[in-house]
């Protein structure tokens, strides 16, 4: 189960429960693959930092991470960059598998 050493938070533009993790991801865009780190995620998305190629809001992405000993791809579209250099993204496909496994973190 994914656990945290910190309250989940609200956040004032999605009104979503989110999770703080340091996930490890793979991120592409068409051709075009990065690395970085999930440093939030919920229901409807997450936020990505250290990563070295800036996305556009818009822009459709592939991530590919490890949660709870799972692997997940997910499609998602980048909403807006972060003050640090990161973006936030928003799911557009959420895996099941995903969306179960976050409502059960949401509620703990």
């Amino acid at each position: 189960h994914i656990r945290s050493s910190h309250p989940p938070r609200r956040s004032p533009r999605k009104l979503a429960v989110c999770i703080p993790t340091n996930v490890p991801v793979a991120v592409e865009v068409g051709s075009i693959w990065d690395e970085g780190e999930i440093h939030g995620i919920s229901l409807s998305g997450a936020r990505i930092e250290k990563t070295r190629v800036p996305m556009t809001a818009g822009s459709q992405v592939r991530i590919t991470f490890d949660l709870d000993d799972r692997r997940f791809e997910v499609v998602c579209r980048v909403a807006h960059g972060t003050d640090s250099g990161g973006y936030e993204i928003q799911f557009e496909a959420n895996d099941p598998r995903l969306k179960d496994l976050l409502e059960v973190a949401c509620r703990q």
